[in-house]
């Protein structure tokens, strides 16, 4: 029993071992400009390598439908959404914000712009800007899920600019997730501040999330937006949460 035990952890570690060598290999040579203009993922195991997950089968999304809400109380004027917040999609989603799977991102971006619907919907604005996160939080995480999606469907879609700078996250709150929904609108006020208004006056804005709860977190940044005088406010999203804490 104790020499299979020993094997087993020897098989293991000399797997391990392989699998750190080549993963170090590929990185050098992207640093070394033998691969070039290449954008790779952050690769956890080998696994990363012989499966590109950011075209992942699991994941389903209905590209004929437009999935599209209107709220009473909001500061936006509608939302919408691909996914349900549930099983397979929940899991990708956690896995691309918090398990450093940033290069998910590409999944995401593929459903959105193989939307007709959305996409002659979104040609109706005029910038799209991401939920801001924290500077402390971003730099531990390595990046805002938001941004990067949010940046890709801009560069696809005619005449929608992607502003970055225009709300910041000026203080390092308790994550969301955590909180029941009379918590969540507490825990965003006064949180987020506006800049650069001259760049949104008259504009047709897209607020980008990856996820609908509540909706405290985008209808606090719409809040904010409507000082900048911008026309038209819609929250875009890549899944809704049925389920939420009230």
């Amino acid at each position: 029993m104790l020499v299979q035990i020993i094997k087993k952890i020897f098989s293991e570690t000399r797997n391990f071992i392989m699998e750190n060598s080549i993963i170090n290999s590929l990185k050098r040579k992207i640093e070394e400009n033998i691969i070039s203009k290449v954008e790779i993922p952050k690769l956890n195991s080998i696994s990363d390598i012989l499966y590109p997950k950011y075209i992942d089968k699991d994941l389903q999304a209905d590209t004929e439908k437009l999935n599209i809400v209107k709220y009473k109380d909001k500061y936006f004027d509608s939302h919408i959404y691909l996914f349900k917040y549930e099983g397979i999609v929940r899991k990708k989603i956690i896995e691309y914000k918090f398990r450093e799977k940033s290069y998910l991102n590409e999944t995401f971006v593929n459903f959105i712009l193989k939307n007709e619907k959305i996409c002659r919907f979104l040609k109706s604005y005029d910038i799209i800007t991401p939920v801001p996160i924290h500077a402390k939080r971003k730099r531990k995480r390595g990046y805002n899920q938001s941004e990067i999606i949010a940046k890709k469907v801009a560069k696809n879609i005619e005449n929608l600019q992607y502003i970055s700078n225009c709300l910041v996250k000026q203080k390092n709150t308790v994550a969301q997730s955590s909180l029941t929904k009379k918590q969540r609108i507490k825990n965003v006020k006064g949180v987020y501040k506006l800049q650069n208004e001259q760049m949104l006056n008259n504009k047709n804005v897209v607020i980008f999330d990856d996820i609908y709860t509540t909706g405290s977190t985008v209808n606090e940044c719409a809040k904010l937006l409507r000082k900048a005088n911008v026309k038209k406010i819609l929250v875009l999203t890549l899944a809704k949460d049925f389920l939420s804490k009230t």
